[in-house]
């Protein structure tokens, strides 16, 4: 819901609350908006996600906006989010409301007359998880929505005109998912879907799971290149990036990736980003979410992103690649070749692949740049080696050793560096661990069905700790797809449990196998050092619906579409006058998360 709330010296005063939005709250006999009669004022909540999101003032109606999602499922395809798409309801909803009333305004595109209908409230419908909006200088809509398991992207809309998003039934991931074959999706889009303004896939890393949380406008505190673009971060993937805006589609795209907090060779702490903000003159602050543990809670840091000229202090590092120069424009100034090591043991205690692969040369990856090699310095003496790609080294004895990436050109000149430390294990112990059980899905399963593959795995007295990494390879090529790694201390003469998160993009067959690594640490995201064995779990068959889908193992309910699309106007009108309260979000279901899961 949305809500007042008075503020005495920066603390808010729960007694003074006044709802003006979502006014109608779960009970236990009535836990759902589907509980109270249509029309009641009601913010669907029927998950542990997708509710509320962000919260702005409109700087130009003195409105206040409020995004909300699809209060729908993120399991499989529902039923339920077909309603971001109607008119019937607050739910995948911008809405810009009277701050006094929380009624509609006339200004509104979708005004219908009557300011207490839903759709003249409505500015913007067809959202999942809108987490994060914020309104432009030219006072336009940016909204950040978190996507399901493929796609995250953000959208650049008339505050004036509005729009569809098309979720779930027309938007840029329904093709990738099984709602297309929903029986409630089969419609034609209420109006022309609007293009996302930015997008980008999920990659393995953190089981496919991502979370866009927006982006603020560089402004005039900052140096006249960088006026105008924008930095973005993912909160799963915990990385911030300045995305540039091409010249011939309007569209943007990854520009710098400025810090990566879960990458070793770049270990700023970001803390998990959740909100960008632009300030006076244009400055930017980043919320994080998980900077510390203060008493056992977690904390948050609010942080200012600064500028600094390395013409004074030194080169600003861009994931181990030389950065900025701070001369003359962005074409002459920014070096966005980025060195990248990538490692994991693959034969006994000593060997271990190198992968440069995700270098990049001028914004291209190494593949795609033919004229870059990778040199490698492996110390102990050995000879460099180049490559392209893969390379593998033994090292002849345990030990820490300082492993160093060249990226070269045609001329053999360096564009870029990287080191990482390699910790090479001593496995002063004999291995017995073994597969006890596996509970992997005995049935078909739809691409973008999620699944978990249960695997017992007994520890007769191996020392601990240690890595189980699953993976996922076509049974025809044995192309590895997917791999996931779970890594714990585990009891001796007992099995644990480990749970591994599935989904496929493409049908097929495919091999579930596993590998066993000793660790460095105790902790879940330890690296795996000394390999240990496998075992292969069993097979899998991937398969892809069509038509209106007539599987018996994953029946769709319907819902009907009933419900009339209101015919966009435009007029003048006042937003309403401004409140002397601070406006507040008040989550009532979901404690203010986010949709990781996504």
């Amino acid at each position: 819901g949305l809500a007042w709330y008075q503020i005495d010296d920066y603390i808010g005063d729960p007694t003074s609350e006044q709802l003006i939005l979502g006014k109608m709250r779960g009970t236990p006999d009535a836990p759902s908006c589907s509980d109270y009669p249509m029309g009641a004022d009601c913010i669907y909540s029927d998950s542990g996600s997708h509710t509320v999101g962000g919260v702005a003032f409109d700087p130009v109606r003195g409105a206040v906006c409020l995004a909300t999602g699809d209060g729908a499922g993120f399991y499989r395809a529902e039923p339920d989010a077909v309603r971001a798409a109607r008119f019937d309801n607050l739910s995948g909803k911008l809405l810009c409301v009277d701050p006094d009333t929380g009624l509609g305004l006339d200004s509104n595109p979708y005004w219908t007359g009557d300011p207490h209908d839903f759709a003249s409230r409505i500015v913007v419908y067809g959202l999942r998880n809108p987490y994060r909006f914020m309104f432009s200088p030219e006072h336009e809509l940016i909204i950040y929505m978190v996507g399901w398991n493929q796609v995250e992207s953000a959208y650049r809309v008339s505050s004036q005109l509005g729009g569809y998003v098309g979720w779930p039934c027309h938007g840029v991931e329904t093709y990738v998912t099984d709602y297309q074959y929903l029986d409630a999706c089969q419609f034609d889009p209420p109006e022309p879907v609007i293009d996302s303004q930015y997008q980008y896939d999920h990659v393995p890393e953190n089981d496919y799971q991502a979370a866009i949380v927006g982006a603020a406008r560089f402004g005039a505190a900052y140096p006249a290149w960088l006026e105008g673009r924008y930095i973005a971060g993912d909160y799963r993937n915990d990385w911030v990036r300045i995305l540039g805006t091409d010249a011939q589609t309007g569209r943007w795209f990854d520009e710098i990736n400025l810090a990566t907090g879960t990458d070793p060779g770049n270990p700023i702490e970001l803390g998990a980003p959740v909100m960008f903000y632009s300030g006076a003159g244009g400055r930017i602050y980043m919320m994080s979410f998980l900077s510390g543990v203060v008493d056992g809670f977690n904390i948050g840091t609010i942080y200012e992103i600064r500028y600094e000229d390395p013409t004074e202090s030194g080169p600003i590092l861009i994931d181990g690649g030389t950065g900025i120069d701070g001369q003359g424009g962005l074409e002459d100034t920014v070096n966005v070749d980025i060195a990248r090591i990538e490692f994991e043991p693959i034969e006994g205690p000593l060997t271990f692949a190198f992968d440069c692969g995700g270098s990049t040369v001028d914004t291209q990856s190494i593949e795609q740049s033919e004229n870059t090699l990778c040199r490698w310095d492996f110390q102990q003496g050995t000879a460099r080696v180049e490559s392209r790609g893969f390379v593998t080294h033994t090292f002849t004895e345990p030990g820490d050793y300082q492993v160093s990436l060249s990226l070269l050109d045609q001329s053999g000149a360096v564009l870029s560096r990287a080191e990482r430390k390699v910790t090479v294990a001593d496995p002063q112990f004999e291995a017995r661990l073994s597969v006890t059980e596996t509970e992997i899905p005995q049935r078909n399963l739809a691409i973008s069905e999620s699944f978990d593959i249960e695997v017992g795995v007994l520890n007769s007295g191996a020392e601990e700790p240690f890595c189980a990494i699953a993976s996922v390879m076509e049974a025809a090529s044995e192309i590895v797809v997917r791999t996931i790694s779970r890594c714990k201390v585990l009891p001796t003469d007992a099995t644990s449990t480990f749970s591994y998160p599935f989904f496929f993009t493409d049908p097929g067959n495919f091999t579930v196998s596993i590998r066993f690594h000793a660790a460095t640490s105790d902790l879940p995201t330890a690296s795996p050092t000394a390999y240990l064995g496998g075992e292969l779990l069993g097979q899998l068959r991937i398969y892809s619906r069509s038509g209106s889908n007539s599987a018996t193992d994953s029946p769709f309910d319907t819902l009907s579409n009933d419900a009339p699309l209101i015919e966009r106007t435009t007029s003048e009108g006042s937003g309403g006058s401004i409140n002397l309260w601070i406006m507040f979000v008040l989550v009532l279901y979901g404690r203010l998360r986010m949709a990781a899961e996504s």
